[in-house]
């Protein structure tokens, strides 16, 4: 049984390691810092918006979403993660390989390893029902299935938390 227990605990650490390194690569900090300035971006909604800028907008915000959907994919695949997503300090969930996921906050499944992550800390959650569709060996999309996050957090050029990232597991 100890060996087993050491066994899982290395898993553990290596995982957060591996959700360490992705958070801390220029480019997942390059991804956050534009995806969240162009949320901040957004007119209050008193403001009055034209159809045409809101389009732009969205454009833009897609655009930066596939590329950091892109250029994570080789990442997922070489560190086993299936899927990832991107939140603010709000937990709003930014970027995604998941669009479903895209705008949601505050997901009670994900709160205490993300309130983890912006605290600075990284984490492995313990397994819990999925709220979005994971494909099954199948390839058949499949809801409410045991799955794992890992997460850690996403500094800016202070260091100062400004997003996390999860992987799925």
């Amino acid at each position: 049984l100890a060996m087993e227990a050491a066994m899982l605990k290395q898993w553990y650490r290596q995982q957060e390691t591996s959700a360490e390194s992705l958070a801390v690569s220029q480019l997942v900090r390059d991804a956050a810092a534009k995806l969240l300035a162009a949320e901040q971006a957004s007119p209050a909604i008193a403001d009055p918006v034209t159809p045409e800028a809101a389009a732009r907008k969205l454009a833009d915000l897609a655009q930066l979403r596939d590329s950091l959907n892109r250029d994570l994919g080789s990442f997922l695949a070489a560190h086993e993660f299936t899927s990832y997503f991107l939140c603010d300090k709000e937990a709003t969930i930014v970027a995604s390989s998941q669009a479903e996921l895209l705008g949601k906050s505050q997901i009670e499944e994900y709160r205490g390893f993300v309130r983890a992550a912006l605290k600075g800390q990284t984490t492995v959650s313990a397994p819990f029902k999925s709220v979005s569709a994971i494909k099954n060996a199948d390839g058949v999309l499949q809801y409410n299935v045991p799955t794992m996050f890992v997460a850690a957090p996403v500094r800016d050029s202070t260091f100062q938390v400004v997003a996390a990232i999860a992987f799925r597991i």
